[in-house]
């Protein structure tokens, strides 16, 4: 092994020698370096484990690189190389990288054509360093340095001497985005419900514990589902003796399970909410993330303060607010109530307290209005404090109005100060920033028309009801389900039908058999969850009358047998009977005319024939 170091070193050391054999020729106009000759490394052999990972998974990386070099004559006793470092760090958004630099391991060189020499080195990454965080491409970069190494007090120190110019790099494409065709959108699936702290609020150099509730929220069984705690956004924060991802198991429909992640803070620390966000996968589902607050205490006047001085500069925070509930109604004025303490050892004036939204950017004024979601509702979104003295409070009350068709979500409300203060003689502007969280609801307006049934019913025979719903508000309901319950049979006593977006409407229908006369009622109930996941109710109670099945009808379809007598049912003979008891009297009439004529016809011949002989009895008549 130390041959083979010796070879690669020669390698490295004949490519500055090169180097120094260019430059004693007229100089070029740009520089050229050893690294610029000599061509990147790449990647001849990798391994994946495991191949695919999912997202939130960690996973491990085995890389074998091969480095051809052309042209450089090398010395076998020379042994100026044997040390290669590599720093790792992601070319995409899609990974993790938590320990980022490394040493090459089996250090070795073989000949190549002509007179090439083929230098490889072998790099291993654990899973523990490595974890997909995204469904795209995941792409690793490494920035390659030959170092000559040495010991010092049995610690191996890693110098680049004179060959600094001696860097590389390369990328891999450990693993491809996930197929679109196999994910579902999230959809709400999994969500954080709430969180808790153990105590609040959390202070500089304290331990604590922050307690997720995760529901799957939708009707179908989430698998293998994991959170990640990403703690970026929250300097100063970091998780005591754990890893960031906690495997939450499988969670079937309507399902909740909590996580527990132990965090501790720095010594020193900025008073203020710190974001966290939360992101939640499973298998078949993409990855969605929420954001809650961490509140801290903390005696750091601002960034660039270490501790060492400043110590005594004023620090305003909001220790309380109420905004008069679990949750405000979009459309409906709330009244924000915080109380501002000076937690300083010093007293604060010519305060200015500015109320606004979380947008999200990085400016320092980025509290200036109060944004898109909540409204002041006739008053400014800023407040004036002549003066606050050392560890003093004052109350300050603002009215706001939420937006009529805010989505429901938990939306931060950033309170910005601006005040003087004497510090150590000097007298000094100061800034803070406070956030709030506040959350929204909109109300729920489901709906359940009247239940329509096709009156009157038959014993024994299956009728039809029918009922129209629809989501009039502008929050989406969940799992939707109908119950039947009455003096009936049915085949669809229970039915479960699922989300309901807002505006969405359909109907409910099922078959209904009595099975006696007189009447049939029952009770239809709707079900359904907000999006805190609360059960609500709606019941629409219907009735009809029930008759007695109809007998059925024996012989013709005239209610006669085949050779005139009536049938079974007489009293029940149907239509038929009806017609041709009308043809009967129709011909009686026709008769009876016809015989009367007949008659009156004959007595005007009689008489006819009557006076001819009273005419030839006349005298002189005739001939």
């Amino acid at each position: 092994m130390r041959k083979k170091k010796g070879r690669a070193a020669a390698l490295l050391l004949s490519a500055a020698l090169s180097l120094s054999a260019v430059l004693v020729t007229p100089a070029p106009t740009a520089a050229v370096t050893t690294a610029d000759k000599v061509p990147d490394p790449r990647v001849s052999s990798a391994t994946v484990t495991p191949a695919a990972p999912g997202v939130g998974s960690p996973f491990g990386v085995d890389l074998t690189f091969s480095q051809n070099v052309e042209n450089f004559d090398y010395d076998t006793n020379s042994d100026e190389f044997d040390c290669i470092k590599i720093d790792v760090s992601e070319a995409s958004n899609s990974i993790s990288v938590s320990h980022k630099t490394y040493f090459a391991e089996n250090l070795s060189t073989d000949p190549g054509e002509s007179n090439n020499i083929v230098l490889s080195y072998d790099l291993h990454m654990q899973q523990k360093d490595l974890k997909r965080i995204g469904s795209g491409y995941g792409v690793l970069k490494f920035t390659i340095t030959y170092y000559s190494k040495y010991e010092e007090d049995n610690k191996v120190i890693a110098q680049s001497k004179d060959y600094h110019d001696l860097k590389f790099t390369a990328e891999y494409l450990v693993f491809s985005k996930l197929d679109s065709s196999s994910e579902t959108e999230n959809d709400g699936r999994l969500t954080v419900s709430s969180y808790k702290l153990d105590h609040t609020p959390v202070k500089e150099g304290e331990k604590f514990s922050l307690t997720l509730t995760v529901k799957n929220s939708s009707s179908l069984a989430c698998t293998h589902a994991v959170s990640v705690l990403d703690l970026s956004g929250a300097e100063g924060v970091s998780i005591s003796g754990e890893t960031d991802t906690k495997t939450l198991g499988n969670l079937n429909a309507g399902a909740t399970t909590t996580v527990t992640y132990p965090l501790k803070c720095l010594s020193k620390m900025t008073t203020g909410s710190y974001p966290v966000a939360v992101s939640l996968s499973a298998d078949d589902v993409t990855a969605a993330s929420s954001k809650i607050y961490l509140p801290i205490t903390g005696t750091k006047a601002g960034k660039d303060d270490t501790g060492e001085v400043g110590d005594s500069k004023p620090q305003l925070i909001i220790e309380s607010y109420d905004f008069g509930g679990q949750a405000v109604t979009g459309g409906q004025e709330f009244s924000l109530v915080m109380n501002v303490r000076n937690t300083g050892s010093v007293p604060i004036d010519n305060c200015k307290m500015t109320v606004g939204s979380d947008t999200g950017d990085s400016d320092s004024d980025k509290a200036t209005t109060v944004g898109s979601v909540f409204t002041p509702s006739q008053s400014s979104n800023t407040f004036f404090i002549p003066s606050l003295g050392s560890n003093a409070s004052v109350k300050k009350e603002i009215a706001l109005l939420p937006k009529a068709d805010a989505a429901p979500n938990s939306y931060g409300v950033i309170v910005n100060f601006s005040y003087d203060a004497v510090v150590d003689g000097k007298r000094q502007t100061l800034t803070s920033e406070e956030t709030i969280t506040i959350p929204l609801a909109q109300p729920i307006r489901f709906e359940v028309g009247d239940p329509v049934l096709s009156n009157p019913f038959y014993m024994g025979e299956a009728g039809q009801i029918s009922i129209d719903y629809v989501n009039k508000g502008k929050s989406k309901v969940y799992n939707v389900s109908v119950e039947l319950k009455g003096n009936f049979d049915t085949e669809e006593s229970s039915q479960y039908i699922g989300n309901l977006d807002s505006g969405a409407s359909d109907s409910f229908q099922a078959n209904l058999t009595p099975q006696k006369e007189g009447s049939l009622s029952g009770t239809a109930t709707f079900s359904y969850e907000d999006a805190s996941g609360k059960v609500l109710t709606v019941a629409k109670d219907f009735s009809c009358d029930v008759q007695a099945a109809e007998a059925p009808t024996m012989g013709g379809a005239d209610g006669l047998n085949p050779d005139g007598t009536p049938g079974a049912n007489p009293e029940k003979t149907g239509p038929g009977w009806k017609l041709w008891a009308g043809i009967a009297a129709g011909a009686a009439v026709v008769a009876a005319g016809i015989v009367f004529f007949l008659k009156k016809r004959k007595a005007k011949k009689m008489r006819l024939l009557e006076e001819a002989e009273d005419y030839d009895d006349t005298p002189g008549g005739g001939i």
